[in-house]
């Protein structure tokens, strides 16, 4: 099952090295299992930039084909489209 990645955030992109990607992953996968690959593909700073501390809530807004996501066992559908935001702040 192809998914599709984008970075729409400049320290993602960093650590990435990339503005998008295309992830070949088994057919029933959750939004966490997608996090874990990535981070097992960019090391532990993509987690730490993507995740609280305590690894259960998610820092970044994620949207899924077009739908905000805070749960980390949504499933992901075949062809999705992940994207990555940047959280706004207020200050």
């Amino acid at each position: 099952m192809e998914v599709r990645i984008e970075y729409n955030t400049f320290l993602l992109r960093q650590i990435t090295g990339r503005q998008h990607q295309i992830l070949e992953l088994p057919e029933s996968v959750s939004l966490r299992q997608v996090i874990e690959e990535l981070v097992r593909m960019f090391g532990e700073q993509f987690r730490h930039s993507v995740m609280q501390e305590n690894y259960k809530q998610l820092k970044m807004m994620i949207v899924i084909n077009g739908k905000n996501i805070t749960e980390m066992d949504t499933s992901i559908g075949m062809n999705s489209k992940i994207v990555f935001f940047q959280l706004a702040t207020s200050g």
